[in-house]
C-alpha cells in the first residue's frame, strides 16, 4: 500500500462513500415512482402540518421513519419525487457506512472495506432498494446490521449495560418499522441466549426489555388506541404456498435476483455470460464461508458461541430467512423485497471470504472481486434512466401526461378528482403537492382523501384509458357529462343528473314474479334491508325478476338497484317495460361496468359497503317491467 494511503487510514472509506453517491445519484435523474411510494411523501407533507402517522397509511403495520426523514428534508428543498428519494438513499449511505464500521470490528479492516465497497457498488436489486422510498425496505437491513453487531460485541467484547439497551431499543424500533426484523431479531436473541443461558434472570435482561418497550413504543400505542389491529392484520389467512416451494423460490429465483442474476420478476439473465459466473461465484463464497465458520458452526451445535468469530451468526440469518419463508410460505415472485435484510449477511460475508482468501492467493481474490463488481456494475446501469432509454422514456412519457393533466385541471378549476386506479391515484395527488386530490373511490389508503372528493359538489372522472364502459354507465344513468382526453387521461367532469325531479313511486299494489321461488319475489321491492330475492344459484343467463307496478305509472325513467352485497350485483342485464305484460320494449340495458354507481346529491357516487345501481331511460308510461340476466 503506498506511503500516502497509510498516513490516511480514512482515504479509503471515504472514497467508497463517494463511489456509493455515485452509484445512487443518477437514479434520481428519472424518478419513475409510483402510488405506493409517494405515500411516502404525502406522509411527510402532512408531517410538516402537524400529523404524526405511526404507520404507512392504509395499514396496522410498517412504521414512518421514512417519512419523517423525508419531512425535514422537504423542508429544506421542498417536496418533489427527487427530495423523496434522498430519504432512503441517505438511509442507505449509512448502510454503506454500517457494513464498513462491523466487518472491520468483526475480523479486519481488509474485510471492512470489501464489505464497503460491495455496498457501495451493489447488485441493482440492492441499489434499487436504496433510493425507492418503500417505507422500511432499507430502514430494516441497517436496524439489522446493528442487532446482529450489537448481539456479538455483547457476547465477546463487552457487557457493558448500554449494548443490551441498546440491542434492546434496536429491537423495538425494527418491530415498529417491519415484521422484516424477524430475519435478524430470531438469531441474534438466539446468540445473546446461547452466550449466557441466565441472561433471562439477569438485570440485563431487564435492559433489554426496557429498550424494546420504548423503542416500540408507537406501536403499542397505535394498537391500543386501534384495538390489537397489528395482531387481527397477522390473524387474518395470506395467500401461502406449500413449505418446498417457497424455499424453491428463495433459492432459484429471489436469492438470484438479489445477487443480481435475473432481472426483477423474472428469470431473464441480466447479463449472459456474467450472470452466470455470478451465480456460481455467489455459491462458492457460501460455500467458502461455510468451511471458514466450521468451527463456530460446530460450536453452535453444542449450543456454545466460545470460539465465533461472527461469520456464523450472519449464517444464522440467513438460515433464519430461510426458515421464516418457508414456515409462513411466501412465494419468491410475490415477495421479493422481503428477502432485502439477506444483503446485511451478504456484504459481510463477501468481506470475510476475501481477507481470507486474499491472505492464500491474492491475485485469486482480487479477480473474483472484479468480477462481482463488474457484475454489479452491469446491473446497475441497466436500471437507471440515464443509461437506459426505455426507463429514461418511461420516465419521460410519466412525467409529460401527469403535468399535462394537471395544468388541464387547473385550467378547468377541477381540485377533486375519482379515479379507477390506485396505483395512479395517489402518484397524481403528490404530483399535484395535493393542490388537486385524486381518490380511487373502492380502495382508499387514506380515508380523507376519499371523504374530500365525495364531498365536493361535481368531482370529475380521471382514467388512465378511455373507457367506453364508463361512458355507456354514465348515460344508462341519464348523465350528461364532458369528456376531453388530456394526454394519455380521459377526463369526465360537468358530470350533471337528468334535469326533471324525481319521485318514488308507491308499491301499494305491485306484484312480482321471478324464474325462481316466485313467492318470495315481494321480497325484492319491500325495502326492507333485513330481506331479499335471491335465486339461491350462480348467475345465468335466462334468470328474470318481472314486477307489475298494479296500474300503469306515467313518467317512469329511473330504477334503483340495490342488492346489499356487491357480490350479488348482475352482471349484465337487460330491462325491458311493458303496458300490457304481452308486448315487451327495451328501455336499459347493464353491460361491463367499473362497479355500482348511484346518484347522492345531485352527483355520481359509488361504494362497495352499500351497493347501488341506478339505471334511466326516457320516461314512459309503464305497468309491467321485467329485468334479464344476460350472457
Amino acid at each position: 500500500m503506498p506511503e500516502f494511503l497509510k498516513d490516511r487510514p480514512w482515504l479509503w472509506p471515504l472514497l467508497i462513500m463517494l463511489l456509493a453517491l455515485a452509484v445512487r445519484l443518477p437514479y434520481l435523474r428519472y424518478p419513475y415512482l409510483d402510488s405506493d411510494m409517494t405515500v411516502t411523501g404525502l406522509m411527510a407533507m402532512h408531517i410538516l402540518q402537524g400529523e404524526l402517522p405511526v404507520f404507512f397509511w392504509g395499514q396496522p403495520y410498517c412504521g414512518s421513519i421514512e417519512a419523517f426523514i423525508a419531512a425535514p428534508i422537504f423542508a429544506l428543498l421542498g417536496p418533489s419525487e427527487r427530495a423523496l428519494m434522498l430519504a432512503p438513499l441517505a438511509v442507505s449511505l449509512v448502510f454503506v457506512w454500517l457494513c464498513y464500521v462491523i466487518a472491520k470490528d468483526m475480523w479486519d479492516r481488509r474485510a471492512g472495506l470489501v464489505a464497503m465497497l460491495l455496498a457501495a457498488l451493489p447488485p441493482f436489486y440492492f441499489a434499487w432498494a436504496s433510493v425507492l422510498p418503500r417505507a422500511a425496505y432499507i430502514e430494516i437491513p441497517v436496524l439489522s446490521l446493528l442487532l446482529v453487531w450489537l448481539a456479538l460485541r455483547s457476547a465477546h467484547r463487552s457487557r457493558s449495560w448500554w449494548l443490551y439497551f441498546c440491542y434492546g431499543l434496536t429491537a423495538g424500533v425494527g418491530v415498529w418499522t417491519h415484521f422484516l426484523i424477524a430475519y435478524a431479531l430470531v438469531p441474534s436473541a438466539l446468540y445473546i441466549w446461547l452466550d449466557d443461558k441466565r441472561v433471562i434472570i439477569k438485570g440485563r435482561m431487564l435492559l433489554m426489555l426496557a429498550g424494546l418497550g420504548l423503542g416500540s413504543a408507537p406501536f403499542w400505542i397505535y394498537n391500543i388506541n386501534h384495538p390489537w389491529a397489528t395482531f387481527h392484520y397477522l390473524a387474518k389467512p395470506k395467500p401461502t404456498v406449500e413449505a418446498w416451494q417457497a424455499l424453491k423460490g428463495l433459492v432459484t429465483q429471489g436469492a438470484p435476483t438479489l445477487l443480481g442474476v435475473f432481472h426483477d420478476g423474472g428469470f431473464e439473465l441480466v447479463a449472459p455470460v456474467l450472470s452466470h459466473l455470478t451465480l456460481a461465484l455467489g455459491l462458492t463464497v457460501l460455500l467458502y464461508v461455510i468451511y471458514l465458520c466450521r468451527k463456530g458452526l460446530a460450536s453452535l451445535l453444542r449450543l456454545s458461541v466460545h470460539g465465533c468469530n461472527g461469520g456464523e451468526l450472519w449464517l444464522l440469518m440467513i438460515a433464519s430467512l430461510m426458515l421464516v419463508v418457508s414456515v409462513t410460505g411466501e412465494a419468491a415472485e410475490a415477495t421479493r423485497r422481503h428477502f432485502v435484510p439477506l444483503y446485511c449477511a451478504l456484504f459481510p460475508l463477501a468481506g470475510l471470504a476475501y481477507t481470507r482468501l486474499a491472505a492464500r492467493a491474492r491475485w485469486l481474490a482480487l479477480i473474483l472481486l472484479a468480477v462481482m463488481l463488474a457484475s454489479n456494475l452491469v446491473g446497475v446501469l441497466h436500471t437507471m434512466g440515464v443509461t437506459n432509454p426505455h426507463i429514461k422514456q418511461r420516465y419521460l412519457a410519466q412525467q409529460r401526461n401527469t403535468r399535462a393533466l394537471i395544468a388541464q385541471l387547473n385550467e378547468w378549476g377541477v381540485t377533486r378528482a375519482y379515479t379507477l386506479n390506485y396505483w395512479s391515484s395517489l402518484r397524481l395527488t403528490f404530483a399535484a403537492r395535493e393542490r388537486i386530490i385524486f381518490a380511487e373511490p373502492f380502495y382508499s389508503r387514506y380515508q380523507a382523501y376519499t371523504a374530500m372528493v365525495d364531498a365536493a359538489p361535481n368531482p370529475a372522472w380521471v382514467l388512465g384509458r378511455v373507457s367506453n364502459d364508463m361512458a355507456a354507465m354514465f348515460k344508462g344513468m341519464g348523465a350528461s357529462f364532458k369528456l376531453d382526453q388530456v394526454a394519455s387521461f380521459w377526463c369526465f367532469r360537468d358530470i350533471k343528473p337528468p334535469p326533471h325531479g324525481l319521485e318514488l313511486v308507491p308499491t301499494a299494489g305491485w306484484r312480482a314474479k321471478a324464474s325462481q321461488f316466485a313467492r318470495r319475489a315481494p321480497l325484492a321491492w319491500d325495502r326492507r334491508a333485513d330481506t331479499r330475492w335471491t335465486p339461491d344459484e350462480l348467475q345465468e343467463p335466462g334468470q328474470y325478476y318481472q314486477l307489475d307496478l298494479g296500474r300503469v305509472v306515467d313518467g317512469v325513467c329511473m330504477l334503483h338497484l340495490h342488492s346489499g352485497n356487491y357480490h350479488d350485483a348482475p352482471e349484465k342485464l337487460q330491462v325491458e317495460a311493458s303496458l300490457d305484460g304481452e308486448s315487451w320494449q327495451q328501455v336499459a340495458r347493464l353491460g361491463a361496468r367499473p362497479g355500482p354507481y348511484h346518484w347522492t346529491a345531485g352527483k355520481i357516487m359509488t361504494s362497495l359497503e352499500s351497493p347501488r345501481e341506478d339505471l334511466y331511460f326516457k320516461p314512459r308510461p309503464i305497468r309491467y317491467l321485467r329485468l334479464t340476466l344476460l350472457s
